[in-house]
């Protein structure tokens, strides 16, 4: 379609599909917007009725191959009517398709304005990464961080949230960590506790290195010895959680005893709360009916870890 335009400038069909400053395209000159200042990826007017009715045949398109949802890639770059519009057209047809917005801030106005169902939930990530490695975010202010960015949404969308720890644009996570087994079991059971749909990057289950870009998107080592070990075992556990129905769908509280921080997830017939302890001191912490943990033996935290109680 570009190309059309810049071979016919104001002559093409597609010209206004487009921000073009002068009659024609000029690379060189860079006579129009772009995404993130890449010339040989001109930006859309998303705002124009007729790039909405192509970009909606082509969902539609999809999802009647079967497609069941979306992940909308940079999506808080595009106007709102867009997702308005192609969502409203989606669901005409297909009612049960899924939206899941790219944004790595708050996005209260895309989910409460009929755009998405869901979004990447970067602020989660922020916030363990920031417990993890500064030594002044203490139990009690990260359960305060995670009660305040779950109380940002209504209960609908909380537990349709895609919560992520890394993606093909962050380091991974082991990295964050500092590959520190202890601190990434820990970080992967509140992604199992807190409300919402877990994301798992590939790898994570044998522990993948990778810095930024291009080194985190490095192929899947389907060899790895990490699959036959111990390790791997508790990371298969730590996803089990899931089939728990009060961690799948139940209430949450957040909160901190004695220099422990919990999640409670509860329903009408069972609850369960993890504690978590970050640490390089053994912390007393008596707790029973304990179903799984790692780093908690006979009532204390030897250090950084976690234990999974029925409450």
């Amino acid at each position: 379609l570009f190309q059309d335009v810049v071979k016919n400038g104001k002559k093409s069909k597609y010209f206004n599909w487009f921000y073009i400053d002068g009659d024609k395209p000029d690379f060189k000159k860079r006579n129009y917007l772009t995404f993130a200042n890449v010339g040989n990826m001109p930006k859309l007017n998303t705002s124009n009725p007729e790039v909405i009715k192509y970009f909606s045949d082509v969902t539609l398109y999809w999802a009647d191959l079967g497609v069941d949802g979306f992940r909308l890639d940079v999506a808080f770059e595009v106007s709102y009517h867009f997702w308005n519009v192609i969502k409203s057209d989606l669901l005409k047809k297909h009612p049960d398709a899924f939206f899941i917005g790219e944004d790595w801030l708050t996005s209260e106005k895309r989910l409460d304005n009929y755009q998405w169902d869901s979004l990447m939930n970067y602020p989660f990530r922020y916030a363990l990464g920031r417990y993890i490695k500064e030594d002044n975010k203490d139990s009690k202010w990260i359960s305060e961080r995670l009660s305040s960015l779950y109380v940002r949404y209504n209960n609908i969308y909380n537990h349709m949230m895609l919560n992520l720890l890394d993606s093909h644009d962050i380091e991974r996570w082991y990295n964050v960590v500092n590959f520190d087994r202890d601190k990434y079991f820990l970080t992967f059971a509140i992604l199992m506790f807190y409300p919402g749909v877990p994301m798992i990057y590939y790898g994570d289950e044998i522990f993948m290195e990778g810095w930024n870009d291009p080194f985190n998107r490095r192929g899947m080592e389907w060899d790895s010895k990490e699959f036959n070990g111990k390790d791997h075992q508790i990371f298969k556990q730590l996803l089990g959680l899931k089939k728990f129905d009060s961690i799948k769908t139940g209430d949450v509280r957040f909160g901190e005893e004695n220099g422990v921080a919990f999640i409670r997830r509860f329903t009408n017939k069972e609850s369960y709360t993890l504690y978590f302890y970050k640490g390089e001191k053994p912390l007393n912490f008596s707790v029973k009916s304990v179903i799984f943990s790692n780093n908690y033996e006979n009532g204390e935290f030897q250090k950084t870890g976690f234990v999974m109680v029925k409450d």
